[in-house]
């Protein structure tokens, strides 16, 4: 079956294929990006993404490249999951999410699953990383706000926080080391402005119960940090998730988090060079999407978005949303762009980019004059300079886009041509309505 390893987590590494027989849950964390082989399928993973796997008394066979966390526990009893088929045994094991330290997946004595979630916030901090304190420490920075908090440090010691800003947020340990930390209460949330101790951050284990109120800079420039949750926060009543992973360039979880009440999700994954996680938001309070994805060399998913506050202040908008993504060529859908005040540089240098976003409404585009431009033209200046804009796109934007009747708009469309008739009007009308327009020409 493999090694079994000693420390804080156990693991079971395959190093061949190997027959693992009767497992009701385990989570397969991917240390290469495969393709693998599950029961004869093949599995294409993400560098440092799990998988969970349920089978119902059977043999499931994985090919190398495998990490299953967790450590054996006493036979449980069987989920029926009818998931995978196989010939019965006599044991069915389960493995310890090592996320919370307890049975991934546990029964209720009828055989049906008990997924109650770990309540905690838990992360975990390595002491000798550089920061502020020395490597024997940490500090938890927080926002200024009502706490109720209890830290624990995970070496047996916690506290009781009150105070955003208390002394006991700094915290000695009698070794240099990892450690993960654990809090429950509540606070206004987390911040790293500030804090070179971010560099300390090495992954966030669980989300837990706790409500983030604000995350703004909440794990920003935490270069070490990876996410190792299943779970997901509780949002619900967050205002603010500007920068929130700003440069976590090792970064790449789920973020299809509670938005209901967030305003601002500028810079939220700037820089975090390693994101690539399909986005599925729900936005109707979001003012700006100022540079969310500005830097993310490998983003390159699906983007949803449903919802957009209308707003007046012209840097807010989808200015710079995709500048300098090259890797991004994937399906972007808004279910209502018209209140976008501001498309300037969205897409500029995504040099992969070429996707019909003729459907995008920019009825809405306001003045640029507070973007550096001398004249009064509306915002979507640089919109596709140095993109891979084709003439089939750019033909359906240019008659989309005339129909809308806009006037008075400074546009680049990089190197894109487009076709004669249609499109060639479509271009015609607009320059005669104050267009100025930038492209490749007719082909």
């Amino acid at each position: 079956m493999g090694t079994y390893l000693t420390g804080t987590y156990s693991v079971i590494h395959t190093s061949g294929a190997t027959d693992f027989n009767n497992f009701v849950y385990s989570s397969v964390y991917f240390n290469a990006a495969g393709p693998f082989v599950i029961n004869g399928t093949n599995v294409v993973g993400v560098i440092g993404k799990s998988l969970d796997i349920i089978v119902n008394e059977s043999t499931t066979t994985l090919s190398t490249g495998f990490l299953l966390l967790g450590n054996p526990i006493a036979p449980q009893t069987k989920v029926n999951t009818g998931l995978i088929s196989g010939d019965s045994h006599n044991e069915v094991w389960e493995f310890v999410n090592i996320k919370t330290g307890l049975p991934a997946r546990s029964t209720n004595g009828s055989g049906s699953p008990d997924s109650s979630p770990d309540p905690l916030f838990k992360m975990t901090v390595d002491t000798t990383k550089a920061g502020d304190t020395n490597a024997q420490s940490y500090r938890l920075d927080l926002h200024n706000g009502a706490t109720n908090l209890t830290v624990d440090w995970g070496d047996g010691n916690s506290d009781v926080i009150t105070t955003y800003n208390q002394a006991e947020l700094t915290h000695e340990y009698d070794a240099s080391g990892t450690y993960q930390i654990s809090l429950s209460g509540s606070f206004e949330g987390i911040t790293s402005q500030g804090n070179n101790d971010r560099l300390k951050i090495m992954s966030i284990d669980n989300w837990g119960t706790i409500q983030f109120k604000n995350m703004d800079s909440a794990f920003a420039r935490c270069e070490n940090m990876v996410g190792l949750y299943t779970d997901k926060p509780d949002t619900s009543l967050c205002t603010n998730m500007e920068a929130t992973f700003n440069s976590c360039t090792l970064f790449n979880s789920n973020v299809d988090f509670d938005m209901s009440l967030n305003t601002d999700l500028e810079g939220f994954l700037y820089n975090a060079t390693n994101f690539n996680q399909p986005i599925n938001w729900v936005t109707p309070n979001v003012e700006t999407f100022f540079r969310t994805f500005s830097f993310c060399t490998n983003f390159n998913s699906p983007v949803t978005i449903d919802g957009f506050l209308s707003v007046t202040n012209v840097r807010n908008g989808c200015t710079g949303m995709f500048e300098l993504c090259p890797a991004f060529n994937s399906p972007l859908t808004f279910s209502d762009f018209s209140n976008v005040p501001n498309v300037n540089n969205m897409f500029n240098s995504a040099t992969n980019f070429n996707q019909d976003i003729s459907d995008l409404d920019i009825s809405g585009l306001l003045t640029c004059t507070e973007c550096g431009e001398e004249e009064p033209k509306l915002g979507a200046i640089n919109m596709l300079r140095s993109s891979s804009f084709s003439t089939v796109n750019y033909d359906l934007l240019l008659v989309a886009w005339d129909a809308l009747g806009t006037s008075n708009i400074k546009f680049h469309a990089g190197s894109a041509q487009y076709s004669s008739g249609a499109p060639a009007t479509a271009r015609a009308n607009m320059v005669s309505r104050g267009w100025e327009i930038t492209d490749g020409g007719q082909v």
